[in-house]
């Protein structure tokens, strides 16, 4: 494709799979990605679908950007000091594959991305284990988004179910995340920090400016 500079770029199935999960964090973004794949679905002309390209990329870098942007030194900082890792990067590989088979398309993606984390010289000596089925002294308030790309709702689900003091809230939503999506998600967060009161049982919300699709509930 053409880089807009007078060079250009390799666009492969790799980067397809890396700018699709790019997309789906962010529902505002899906006309320009589906203008994207139009133009490259057809190649009639590699300019617009470059330009498409460039539109979404910078969509997504203005979302990211920070005052400090850490998140090479921040994210593994985290996961892998929180973390119990392989110690032979060929592990990944093995893992990568199985994942791919049960998550097509992603699940190679995501399990490479903790591949920094051989080596990683931090640990944190205090990291909690589990078991996570303990009795919590306050209850935990557990938010799930029903069509997230990166923290699936099932997982909410599970661990809900696994904590004994937990309630979940959840979001009738697509995207990354719940908080500021939705002034209802938004206002059972704030009340449960300021007081530890957690919604009642069931509890669904709706995105802001978005209509709930209910027959994908659940």
């Amino acid at each position: 494709l053409p880089d807009g500079a007078g060079g250009t770029i390799l666009f492969g199935y790799d980067e397809l799979v890396g700018e699709t999960l790019g997309a789906m964090y962010d529902p505002a973004a899906w006309p320009d990605f589906a203008e994207f794949l139009q133009a490259l679905d057809e190649l009639t002309s590699p300019q617009a679908a470059a330009a498409s390209l460039r539109t979404l990329q910078a969509r997504r870098d203005a979302l990211q950007q920070e005052d400090y942007p850490n998140f090479v030194e921040g994210f593994p900082g985290v996961a892998c000091s929180e973390t119990r890792n392989p110690s032979n990067v060929r592990a990944w590989s093995r893992a990568a594959r199985a994942q791919d088979r049960q998550f097509p398309y992603f699940g190679r993606l995501w399990t490479w991305v903790s591949s920094i984390c051989e080596p990683w010289p931090g640990w944190d000596n205090d990291q909690y284990d589990g078991p996570w089925n303990r009795t919590t002294a306050n209850p935990v308030l557990v938010v799930g988004n029903l069509f997230d790309p990166a923290t699936p709702y099932h997982g909410a689900v599970i661990l809900d179910r696994l904590l004994p003091r937990s309630r979940l809230l959840t979001l009738a939503g697509w995207g990354h995340t719940s908080l500021f999506s939705s002034a209802c998600i938004d206002a059972h967060v704030s009340t449960y920090l300021l007081t530890t009161r957690v919604p009642p049982r069931g509890t669904v919300c709706d995105p802001d400016g978005a209509v709930r699709n209910s027959t994908d509930r659940f």
